[in-house]
């Protein structure tokens, strides 16, 4: 009976609905290969075995050779596994967002299951369903569950033999692609630094034996990554098959590159996450702010973006120097590229920093507890990391959006904690007005 009222929860049944829909949906996709998914499913057809066959990727391709055995795996033994396994890592990943975010609010996780099903479907079948999700989807979702033991730390709960291995799954297979690699050992790292500050002793390091192990992974990783033999070789054939003018740049101008090529997806083009972060930052603060000059600073994201999505016929018509700087700038073209760069490109640019940095003040000041806004301005920060450093490799604009989805998880983060933040404050005022009501009526 426990476990069955335990079923019959609120978050629980927020769950089951989910995974419902899920399994719908995954009914829906036709057992068809395509594109990378065929050449997965072939890999060791041709009197060759996988160990070969990842060797041969290491050495003249990728470096993702954890998440290729995986792939190869899954597809040799049937579709309808990864169907399965796609279903739950879903599900986990909304399960983690939710621990990340210390959330025990069924109506907040109706919200992350709705940010969720958001996700646009080319993010997640660029390549192939297999390939795609197992290399993004799959990669996020586990790196958000082994990034939750942080929670666990924090909470000190006991961390089960189970949890162990799933998290050191988790981990392993995560930080085998190079965007993920770089937001964990970060994360870790930061926060191991913050409990050596706050214990004051290197006593907290026989405490943390499990996130010492998680560092130590993700730094294998990542020299697996810098030293793979096959990544240069990939960066030099995908330079000539992608983007021959890379080779020609220079440090800043592969900064600015992964700069142009985000912001101008972000902020020149409609993106629902983007929409939504910038509503909820203005949101917020003028719930919470009394101050005028901050409630005006945090609508600047929020009002560029209906600025350049729903007024661009006018703009088009009324200014058509500026307008033909937004259209370069939506096939992100760099400045310091540019032949004949005008005015209306440097404000263009400077529209792009400015909105970088008051998303995260706008972040500091709308919480109270300002260990919760840096941990909002941190996933912000990071989550553009992991599409800034996208202006390091050819395929920039090849990959397409799929390489967003970090950054649209680290939005969805954000959201939540401002979301749950209102909601929070809500239910402390009605407590509050309720208390007050009881005196005035004893009175």
């Amino acid at each position: 009976m426990k476990n069955y009222t335990k079923l019959l929860r609120p978050n629980n049944l927020v769950i089951m609905i989910f995974i419902v829909l899920l399994f719908l949906i995954h009914i829906c996709i036709p057992n068809i290969l395509i594109a990378d998914d065929v050449m997965f499913s072939n890999a060791i057809t041709n009197n060759e075995n996988i160990l070969e066959f990842l060797c041969n990727r290491y050495n003249s391709w990728s470096s993702r050779i954890i998440i290729e055995f995986i792939i190869v795996t899954v597809l040799h033994i049937s579709f309808d596994l990864w169907k399965v396994l796609n279903i739950l890592i879903w599900t986990l990943l909304v399960k983690s967002i939710s621990k990340i975010c210390m959330n025990d609010n069924y109506i907040i996780d109706v919200i992350i299951c709705a940010l969720v099903f958001v996700f646009p479907i080319d993010v997640i079948n660029n390549t192939g369903w297999v390939a795609t999700t197992m290399n993004y989807l799959w990669v996020v979702s586990l790196g958000c569950y082994s990034i939750s033991i942080i929670i666990d730390y924090i909470k000190n709960k006991k961390i089960s033999l189970l949890k162990v291995f799933l998290y050191l799954f988790a981990c392993l297979y995560s930080t085998n692609q190079e965007q993920m690699a770089v937001v964990e050992f970060c994360v870790f790292a930061i926060f191991l630094m913050y409990e050596l500050i706050k214990n004051k002793s290197f006593k907290i390091l026989k405490r943390r034996k499990m996130l010492i192990t998680l560092i130590i992974i993700t730094i294998c990783n990542l020299l697996l990554i810098l030293l793979c033999p096959g990544n240069h070789i990939r960066k030099e054939i995908e330079i000539e098959n992608w983007f021959p003018d890379y080779s020609s740049f220079n440090i800043l101008q592969k900064v600015e590159l992964g700069l142009t090529s985000t912001l101008s997806t972000l902020l020149l083009n409609f993106n629902t996450y983007y929409f939504m972060l910038t509503l909820f930052i203005f949101s917020g603060m003028c719930i919470f702010s009394k101050n005028s000059f901050d409630k005006i600073l945090s609508s600047v994201p929020f009002s560029v973006c209906i600025f350049f999505i729903f007024f661009e016929n006018i703009i088009a018509l009324y200014f058509k120097s500026f307008y033909r700087s937004i259209t370069k700038f939506k096939v992100s073209a760099l400045i310091s590229k540019l032949c004949m760069f005008s005015w209306n490109d440097i404000l263009i640019f400077i529209i792009y920093i400015l909105i970088l940095l008051i998303i995260p003040i706008s972040l500091y000041k709308i919480f109270k507890d300002k260990k919760i806004s840096l941990i909002c301005i941190g996933t912000y920060l990071l989550g553009l990391t992991t599409r800034f450093i996208m202006g390091f490799s050819p395929t920039v604009f090849g990959s397409g959006e799929r390489t967003f989805i970090f950054l649209y998880v680290s939005f969805i983060i954000c959201i939540v904690f401002i979301l749950k933040y209102i909601l929070e404050e809500k239910i402390v005022r009605l407590k509050n007005n309720e208390i007050k009501n009881r005196g005035n009526t004893i009175k």
